[in-house]
């Protein structure tokens, strides 16, 4: 969750890797498996959102926070997505039909802080996205689960920051887009600036609750994550970046049976049975607008993946400080 860059900038926001190699048989056969795996699961937000690690939607300056009595902070995110490849079990890409994801993501954040406490801060956020999914004749509409955040941060010096982020998942989207658990997802988060240099970051993990659909109980796997940012500021006006964004989620588990199950976890998820990851690597521009509002806007794709849906996305925020 982001501020200004005059009062500042705030924000919201993968791990090891435990790859695990299938049959030669299975690997000549997943394609067409994914490929109807990726059709059949326009259903669920997991699958439809796959190729975007979580914490994608991190925009640029997002943990460079100020310290202020209080302040509320608006964003509106648009992602455009189209999914044309799979990462494979053996970490190969391989063509499925085409799927095209429309989403936005609307949050609002209140900054503040306590008198007793110097050089320390404190936001709550609310972010809500709506979704829209179509491909091959099919398509799903409406809202995602909602997430809540609640995060304290430092600033040992003007120039950096230092926080630890609390993210819960709600399963309150609609019944076709949930995914049907809880997940409570802690990270550090940190920014610096030197001179006209700026870099930003997260690292956490996140604990789901069991997911209970059709009278079936699954056990979801851990999720681990990790994005950075770099950015020179060139004018008061205009910023490029890069990014990089890391998500890694374990294998999921039918309780009844033990049977190994895709990963999930909020947005990101797995295609086939077992654990999956992606390494996303992205650049664009930020436009400042006065002290209170700008533009961002970037491309990002993967570059390293194992059974998921790669990522191919251009992401828009716009963000407005009241």
């Amino acid at each position: 969750m982001p501020v200004p860059d005059s009062i500042h900038c705030m924000r919201r926001g993968a791990g090891g890797d435990s790859h695990r190699h299938a049959p030669r048989r299975r690997l000549r056969l997943l394609p067409l498996a994914l490929a109807a795996a990726g059709l059949a699961t326009l259903g669920l937000s997991q699958s439809a959102l796959a190729g975007n690690p979580t914490y994608e939607i991190i925009g640029p300056s997002e943990w460079n926070l100020p310290i202020v009595p209080s302040a509320n902070v608006f964003m509106q995110t648009g992602i455009g997505q189209v999914s044309g490849n799979v990462w494979d079990t053996g970490g190969n890409r391989q063509d499925i039909p085409s799927t095209h994801l429309i989403a936005g993501i609307t949050r609002f954040a209140h900054l503040f802080s306590l008198k007793a406490l110097p050089n320390t801060g404190f936001f709550w956020e609310v972010l809500v996205p709506e979704i829209s999914v179509y491909g091959q004749g099919n398509s799903v509409s409406g809202i995602g689960d909602p997430l809540f955040d609640f995060t304290a941060y430092w600033k040992p010096t003007p120039q950096s920051t230092i926080g630890f982020q609390n993210v819960i998942s709600m399963p309150f989207g609609s019944n076709e887009l949930s995914g049907h658990f809880w997940e409570y997802s802690p990270s550090i988060i940190g920014d610096v600036n030197i001179q006209n240099w700026e870099l930003d970051g997260t690292l956490g993990m996140g604990f789901a609750s069991t997911r209970h659909v059709n009278g079936t109980e699954t056990d979801i796997g851990n999720m681990y994550f990790g994005e950075a940012a770099v950015m020179y500021h060139v004018t008061p006006s205009i910023a490029p970046f890069i990014n990089f964004n890391y998500q890694k989620n374990d294998s999921s588990t039918d309780k009844a049976t033990g049977e190994e199950m895709p990963g999930a976890a909020p947005v990101f998820s797995c295609v086939a049975p077992g654990g999956c990851h992606e390494s996303v690597v992205g650049g664009g521009l930020k436009f400042n607008w006065g002290a209170n509002r700008w533009l961002s806007v970037w491309y990002a794709a993967g570059v390293d993946g194992e059974n998921t849906v790669r990522t191919n996305a251009l992401y828009l925020r716009f963000v407005n400080i009241f």
